[in-house]
């Protein structure tokens, strides 16, 4: 198999599509899980990958990009010219492939195309910067469909095909299953680790009881961001009730557990008067929950709700008017959500996030710069940090080993455009500011096709954001356990 490298933008490949080559002949392959675009720039040729993608998912996400046809000769002629061009880069510097395993098809297929084009926008502007050196980061993308039994294959052909880094943040239950094979993996082929890095996997287990020195979280856990929540919640006096509703897998149960004993400690007078887990990807109308949401007499919804399940829960929310009942969640700000739920959402739904449009950054311009190449919002500020820091630590490093990166890694601050990010050393968990914000109307810049925008109410400090750990990690002997915030009990 041939990935051409990220930094030229030529070509994106995951799992079920790509291109084969047999004698002198180029052949392309398609299934169901996807296609691959051709673009033809003035200074490159670039490769884009997408999916295919329901009319109604198409609705609900109409920032996904546009699609062409190209014939097969054209793939062929392509690729060959692709090739050519990226033999001189490649002697130039070392390659290190990077297996992103997200969905890239089914419900949450547009929520992982939005991150691929964000991670890869990143990856290029390291390639570019000079930031690793003689290395080059490249992109190979595998479609898990948000199943931990196909990510663990794509796992196992990433490690079949060489690579030794893995990045993956959508669905708990698939990070679960990456941690487990990671373990077994790195125990059965102590010579050829693999390092994964999490940008948004966060159930709080994961940076606890399953935590492990190859597996770096890049986002707040649950804990963290209910934490900030829940703040929030307890300065508003006129909330009394609020009405729980989640998707049922590890994170929804997580997030739920965390607002009962968060609201209960901070707030004795609330009542949760709803409790729902709703199966991940599989609701279609979520009219008759939020029918039971309005009966309830609820002041105040928490989710932790993502990608489609968001966005119908949003949609059938406006559609009902469901006028004096403020949302708070952790993941309304994903493109296309807002789109989805119109503007019955704005000044109603808050969201808890490591970045924001109108809190001006450098950040700011590369989501300026993002929106112009691939016409969509900037949303995951953990991508700029993952980028940074593993570029940082494999400069460091010297190496792309992934035990001696790890090590580098680990009570790794960075100067992220928010400010300081750090790396706790204790649980190889991130910890950063966030934000929380609010959506309203005449905020600018505007979300695509919207008159609307986030606007901050507050910022929490990395600080804050320390909470005790329970992780009990295996660790190299080279490896010096360090926290600059805290020891390592959190105290």
């Amino acid at each position: 198999m041939t990935v051409l490298p990220v930094d030229s933008q030529r070509l994106l490949r995951y799992t079920g599509t790509g291109a084969e080559r047999s004698g002198g002949n180029v052949r392309k392959r398609f299934s169901g899980a996807g296609r691959l675009l051709y673009r033809k720039e003035v200074d490159e040729i670039r490769f884009q990958a997408t999916v295919g993608i329901s009319a109604a998912a198409r609705k609900a996400w109409p920032a996904l990009g546009r699609r062409c046809r190209l014939s097969l000769a054209g793939v062929a002629a392509a690729i060959i010219l692709a090739l050519q061009l990226m033999g001189s880069a490649q002697a130039a510097a070392k390659v290190i492939p990077v297996a992103l395993i997200d969905p890239f098809s089914g419900p949450f297929g547009p929520v992982g195309i939005a991150y691929a084009q964000e991670l890869a926008f990143m990856v290029k502007k390291v390639n570019r910067s000079g930031a690793l050196g003689r290395y080059k980061l490249k992109l190979v993308l595998f479609d898990d469909k948000v199943s931990p039994a196909v990510a663990q294959l794509d796992a196992e052909k990433a490690a079949d095909e060489g690579i030794h880094y893995l990045v993956q943040g959508l669905g708990s239950n698939v990070a679960f299953a990456l941690v487990h094979w990671l373990k077994k993996h790195n125990r059965n082929h102590p010579k050829d680790k693999i390092l994964y890095l999490n940008y948004a996997s966060i159930d709080p287990g994961l940076s606890n009881g399953d935590c492990g020195f190859y597996h770096f979280n890049f986002d707040a856990n649950v804990n963290m961001k209910m934490a900030a929540l829940v703040s929030y919640i307890k300065s508003q006096k006129e909330i009394h009730k609020v009405f729980l509703i989640n998707m049922d897998y590890s994170y929804g149960h997580a997030v739920d557990e965390a607002a009962r004993e968060m609201l209960q400690r901070a707030r004795p007078d609330i009542k949760i008067v709803g409790d729902l887990f709703t199966p991940i990807g599989k609701v279609k109308d979520y009219t008759p929950f939020v029918y039971q949401i309005k009966q309830s007499g609820a002041q105040a919804v928490i989710t932790g709700n993502w990608g489609a399940d968001m966005a119908l829960l949003g949609k059938a929310a406006g559609q009902a008017r469901l006028t004096g009942i403020r949302f708070f969640t952790f993941y309304a700000g994903m493109p296309g959500t807002p789109q989805a739920i119109g503007d019955i959402g704005a000044g109603r739904i808050m969201q808890i996030t490591p970045w924001v449009a109108t809190v001006k950054s450098s950040e700011t311009r590369l989501a300026t710069e993002f929106k112009a190449e691939y016409h969509t919002d900037w949303y995951y500020g953990s991508q700029v940090y993952l980028t940074g820091m593993l570029a940082k630590a494999i400069e460091e490093a010297g190496t792309d080993d992934p035990t001696r990166v790890a090590l580098h890694l680990e009570g790794m601050h960075y100067d992220s455009p928010v400010g300081d990010v750090y790396m706790r050393a204790d649980n190889n968990a991130a910890v950063m500011p966030m934000y929380l914000s609010i959506l309203e109307k005449g905020v600018k810049p505007y979300l695509q096709g919207t008159d609307m925008q986030w606007r901050a109410v507050g910022r929490i400090p990395a600080i804050s954001m320390m909470l005790p750990s329970s992780c009990h990690m295996v660790r190299p002997k080279a490896a010096v356990l360090y926290n600059a915030y805290y020891d390592n009990t959190g105290q």
